[in-house]
């Protein structure tokens, strides 16, 4: 088993074995500094390392930054080390060098500079590798931001459709002042899923809103209980009943109806107007049918006083008007079946279903 000098070695036995042990996968390397000397670990992909074909191999996938001012290199397998010269090394990568400044010379020349890719082989590689070039519009490759490697993603992204970016070896992101060179695995492992979210369709459109329906749904009443207090009480005395008799009556129902309204959880306001209208209590829940519920006593009820009292009941937005009266003409009781206006005698109060 070929193994390396300890007087080559610019690490301790123990060090060398822990490097190995951290170098597990094919093609890590590591790069250590003694003084002002620069060596190279690489791990080979074989058992045995073979010197000269796993040097280039493995020299190609290193980046710019790890290879530079390097005096030797050590290949390292599982069953056998090589120390490599910087005799043998320079060399190669020189070559590297040579090749890669052809390339970039080639792709500033050729490839448009927003995110402009070509792929090429160039002579005098002995490994004949594909390499990716892709053009930059910054100043730096450290400028790229989020944005930048979408559109990337977008420009590399049908590679791995087609399955040429299984071929690719090296990338190249080439900006206007520098470059950056990268194993195609690393590069692509990035694109993949920028990429991939580009390919999900987008979400479908908003469902246009419902046209409204040809009745408006009743809002929440606000109008009940902001108003302010009337002063009297508005009565329409006929003048062939018993004004003072009448007035008990409707005072006594009035009565009743505050203590079941409060019996039923409503917050009671009393005597309350609304522009020229004012009604005997203003009753709200929170819960419950109804909700907002006014109040209102007159002696006599007319089939014209029907009409306007369903359009205040209307306007107010209030679920019931209920209406105590002593006297009504069948055609006005027939008006109110069916609608927010409930008419009722003192005597039916106990009666009425909230």
């Amino acid at each position: 088993m070929p193994l390396i000098k300890q007087d080559a070695l610019p690490v301790s036995r123990q060090e060398l074995d822990a490097l190995r042990a951290r170098l597990q996968q094919a093609y890590q390397f590591e790069l250590v500094v003694r003084e002002d000397q620069r060596f190279l670990f690489l791990r080979s992909p074989r058992a045995e390392p073979d010197p000269i074909a796993d040097l280039e191999d493995c020299l190609e996938r290193v980046p710019d930054w790890a290879v530079n001012d390097v005096q030797d290199a050590f290949l390292l397998g599982d069953l056998g080390s090589f120390h490599v010269h910087g005799s043998t090394l320079q060399p190669v990568l020189d070559r590297r060098q040579r090749i890669d400044a052809t390339l970039l010379s080639h792709w500033r020349d050729h490839l448009d500079p927003h995110y402009g890719l070509g792929l090429h082989r160039i002579a005098g590689d002995p490994l004949n590798l594909v390499r990716l070039g892709l053009r930059l519009p910054r100043d730096r490759v450290a400028d790229l931001d989020e944005a930048d490697l979408v559109r990337v993603a977008r420009a590399a992204g049908p590679l791995l459709e087609t399955g040429e970016a299984q071929t690719i070896r090296l990338v190249y992101l080439l900006a206007e002042q520098d470059h950056v060179r990268l194993g195609a695995d690393d590069f692509f492992s990035d694109v993949r899923p920028r990429w991939e979210e580009l390919q999900r369709p987008p979400p479908p459109p908003p469902l246009e809103p419902a046209p409204p329906a040809a009745r408006v749904p009743r809002r929440r009443p606000t109008k009940v209980l902001n108003v302010r207090p009337a002063l009297d009480i508005e009565t329409h005395l006929d003048a062939s009943l018993n004004p003072e008799l009448d007035l008990a009556q409707l005072a006594e129902a009035e009565t009743r109806l505050e203590t079941l309204l409060r019996e039923r959880n409503f917050k009671i306001r009393p005597r309350v107007e609304h522009e020229s209208t004012t009604y005997a209590l203003a009753a709200e829940r929170q819960h419950g049918y109804p909700r907002r519920v006014l109040v209102k006593t007159c002696p006599r009820l007319a089939r014209d006083d029907v009409d306007l009292l369903l359009q205040e009941v209307r306007s107010l937005e209030a679920d019931l008007l209920v209406v105590v009266i002593l006297d009504a003409d069948d055609d006005a009781r027939r008006r109110t079946v069916a609608t927010k206006v409930k008419v009722i005698r003192p005597d039916e109060v106990a009666a009425l279903a909230l």
